[in-house]
């Protein structure tokens, strides 16, 4: 058994990791630099991360993996400060805590929207697995929270558009809730207790890039930097033509994007090849600014804030990078991470960092002046999970059982989070080594 895995992201590093725990013998062929969207960078002294700027680790999976690794010693866990965040209501910042008196005290929605959310489990359930995650929430909670609180968030963490995006891949336990128990509330009640483990939010003090640059060190002598062009059967499983030569693998894993696998697998299965196109990547344009503290008066306390669609500003939110992690700023500077882009502006490009700016100076009602200004535009950032995505995932089904040597994985298939991806990598690894092992 030589396994091959294409694409040296977070998901494709992460297999990788664990196929050789496990003593499986493999090749990971990656174009570029390993570690894919997760880049950390030192600008005047300080951490920046052009990618995620946290890991949100729930069962305790990613502390495990970080102690494996050895890094330990350089993590960091957040501030009380992420307890809090913020919403734009026009152009005004709305602050929310994570209690549901702070959404009653907030001025984010009027009385009746508040009385509209706290009727919810009153509302009868009628579970519909083919609506838009917008449909959903309008249905139980009303069409204000939805917009006010909902779009912010799903726009936050997918850059997505959520009338198109599918409530059944986006929040299949609210909806399994509201299928259940009637309600989601009622749901969430039933659930009783606290989880086992309370999750924790966390980076590294030279950045995320940590945690692959971690990876990529255990396994570098198992690395080609080189593109994949073609992927043709043969008597040993697959031949993988490369920019420079061929290599040859028993089984094939693919983490790469669904655009590029696309291109790979078209006169093998031009059905799924179709859909995979079809998954849409809309840009995200990261901005980090650094101001000297003395100009800017800053005393908000939090994670930072989301800005909904109906505000009609290019700003997707911001977050106060030094608020969380104040060891990546230097004494006497304040950081912020801006994003813009999405779903809602795919015409997004490098020069519209000066307004995006202008936005987030708007916002915080300041005429301050940052002193570092550094951009980097991800021109196909979060694969987008719309409605009738579970006909593709049928599709990636179909495909495997038709070729049982080859695997499709990555944030497309296994989920668009850091521990998403992780754990696809860790699965995938253990259904190689139960192959391993005698019958």
């Amino acid at each position: 058994m030589h396994v091959a895995i294409l694409g040296g992201g977070i998901s494709g590093l992460t297999t990788a990791y664990y196929l050789n725990k496990a003593g499986i013998e493999f090749t990971l062929i990656e174009k570029g630099k390993p570690g894919g969207c997760i880049q950390s960078d030192s600008i005047d002294q300080s951490i920046v991360d052009f990618g995620p700027n946290t890991i949100r680790d729930k069962d305790g999976s990613i502390l495990k993996l970080i102690e494996e690794l050895g890094i330990s010693s350089q993590l960091l866990t957040i501030s009380e400060d992420f307890k809090t965040r913020y919403i734009v209501r026009d152009g005004q910042l709305c602050a929310l805590k994570a209690h549901p008196n702070s959404l009653l005290k907030s001025p984010i929605l009027p009385f009746r929207d508040k009385l509209r959310i706290l009727k919810e489990p009153f509302i009868k359930g009628d579970y519909h697995p083919s609506e838009s995650v917008q449909e959903f929430f309008e249905r139980r909670i009303g069409s204000e929270a939805t917009k006010y609180l909902v779009d912010p968030i799903f726009s936050g963490i997918y850059a997505g558009d959520i009338s198109v995006m599918s409530a059944k891949e986006i929040v299949p336990t609210l909806m399994e809730f509201e299928k259940n128990h009637g309600s989601i509330f009622k749901g969430i009640i039933s659930k009783g207790g606290k989880e086992k483990h309370s999750p924790t939010i966390l980076n590294f003090k030279n950045g995320i890039q940590t945690l692959t640059d971690a990876l990529y060190a255990k396994i570098e002598k198992h690395v080609i930097i080189d593109e994949v062009r073609e992927i043709e059967k043969s008597d040993a499983g697959y031949t993988i033509t490369l920019n420079e030569g061929k290599t040859n693998a028993s089984h094939v894993i693919s983490t790469l994007p669904a655009y590029v696998l696309s291109s790979l697998i078209r006169d093998w299965d031009p059905t799924l090849s179709y859909h995979l196109s079809d998954i849409q990547y809309p840009p995200i344009l990261s901005t980090q600014l650094i101001f000297n503290q003395r100009d800017i008066d800053f005393q908000q306390k939090g994670f930072g804030f989301l800005v909904p669609r109906v505000e009609k500003i290019k700003l997707l939110g911001a977050i106060w990078k030094t608020n969380l992690f104040g060891a990546h700023t230097i004494e006497g500077r304040l950081q912020f991470n801006l994003l813009a882009g999405g779903a809602h502006n795919t015409a997004i490009y490098l020069n519209d960092e000066g307004h995006v700016i202008d936005e987030f100076k708007s916002i915080l009602q300041t005429e301050a002046e940052p002193i570092v200004v550094k951009s980097k535009l991800w021109k196909h950032a979060i694969p987008q999970f719309h409605i009738g995505y579970h006909k593709i995932r049928n599709h990636m089904d179909a495909f495997e059982q038709e070729h049982p040597k080859f695997y499709i994985g990555g944030n497309f298939k296994w989920g668009v989070s850091i521990p998403d991806c992780v754990r696809g990598g860790s699965e995938i690894a253990d259904l190689f080594r139960n192959m391993k092992l005698p019958s």
